[in-house]
This record gives structure tokens, sequence and C-alpha cells, in this order.
């Protein structure tokens, strides 16, 4: 965080370790990450990447799967995401999916 050469790609690193974690199926993992890395950065708070992070884990919490697919096609339209990111956020929403057909057969 100290390096200047460094700083600039923070983002991009705290952005796909919270990915990872969501496409592990933590939810609560993915929370708790997000938060300890809004305190490690603070302007990453008001990027696109952080609101997407908010936007997909609020999606995994409420089994929304509609929103979280809005959500990345949002952030999709204006910066395109790599392979690597689509496969994690993928693995996301099958866990949304799983979920839910799993509530609708309770």
């Amino acid at each position: 965080m100290d390096n200047n050469l460094l700083k600039f790609s923070v983002r991009n690193y705290l952005f796909n370790a919270f990915l990872c974690i969501l496409a592990k199926q933590d939810v609560v993992g993915a929370s708790r990450a997000l938060d300890k890395y809004k305190d490690m950065d603070p302007t990453f708070v008001s990027q696109r990447e952080c609101k997407l992070c908010e936007a997909v884990l609020e999606a995994c919490e409420n089994l929304d799967v509609d929103s979280f697919t809005q959500a990345v096609a949002d952030f999709d339209a204006l910066t395109p995401l790599d392979a690597f990111r689509t496969h994690l956020l993928l693995q996301a929403k099958k866990m949304i999916e799983n979920a839910g057909d799993s509530s609708q057969l309770v």
C-alpha cells in the first residue's frame, strides 16, 4: 500500500481476491474480506470494482440471480471482464442458482 508503483494495482488485487473467495461459495468470508479491503485501501470504496463486489454480495445473500446478472452486465458494459473474472463470477452465480433450487424444494 505504501509503494507508489504498486498502489495503483491494489484495486485489481483486492477485486480478484474477493472474487476468489466468492467463487469458493463463502458468502460470509467474502463479506468479511470486503470489509477488510475497504479498511486496507480507503480509495477502494469509491471504485467501480468495489461497487460490483457490494452488488454481487448483496445478490448472493438474497439469492437474487437477476440482480446479480444485472450488476455484472452493468459493470461489463463499461469495463469488460476477462475470462478469469468471468469464470469466478459464474461460479458465484451457480451458487445462487443451486441455493434457489434447494429452497424451492423445501
